[in-house]
């Protein structure tokens, strides 16, 4: 799937200004394992470093709750595989009473296009770290997208998901679907 992913993103790269590109973590760019374990997700890691060698900001976007030390923890198991980021956005007080993280989640990539970037990629394991899952004005509960593309063990690569970024990459999720 990642010579997919790469093979799509190499004619947004040629044409768009300032690109930038959206992680999640858990499950995304690290895979967790038993026993509080971690392993690189292999496809992530490769398109990672797709975008790095072509000087593509990338910036991390997690539902984790921002504390100090979260955030070190975060950043510890991040660079036990990647040499860099570009930010790390985590969850606030702001987005405790948010019916969904994938707010938090679209705020965050709004700040990201904020800072003059355009999102050529957006991945995550979670249907919520693609889009609005919560009903927000002109945004709709995206609940087709679970049975247009119902497999949990399989990737989906969309164009055009939401105003935010030019393509979302689904990546299995092994343990539970956002309702």
């Amino acid at each position: 799937m990642q010579t997919k992913v790469i093979k799509t993103l190499k004619p947004l790269l040629e044409k768009v200004e300032n690109p930038a590109a959206v992680f999640d973590i858990d499950e995304t760019l690290i895979l967790n394992v038993e026993d509080d374990g971690y392993k690189v997700h292999r496809p992530v890691y490769d398109v990672v470093q797709f975008l790095r060698k072509h000087h593509v900001p990338v910036f991390v976007v997690t539902a984790r709750r921002k504390s100090e030390a979260s955030a070190a923890y975060a950043m510890e198991q991040l660079y036990t595989f990647y040499d860099e980021f570009d930010g790390l956005y985590m969850v606030n007080k702001e987005h405790d009473e948010d019916d969904s993280a994938s707010i938090f989640k679209f705020r965050s990539r709004q700040r990201v296009m904020d800072k003059g970037y355009t999102i050529v990629l957006n991945a995550g394991d979670n249907w919520s770290d693609l889009g609005l899952m919560a009903k927000n004005e002109k945004h709709q509960v995206h609940t087709e997208w679970k049975t247009t593309y119902p497999s949990r063990k399989k990737h989906y690569l969309l164009e055009n998901v939401e105003e935010t970024s030019l393509l979302s990459w689904k990546v299995p999720n092994k343990d539970y679907e956002v309702d």
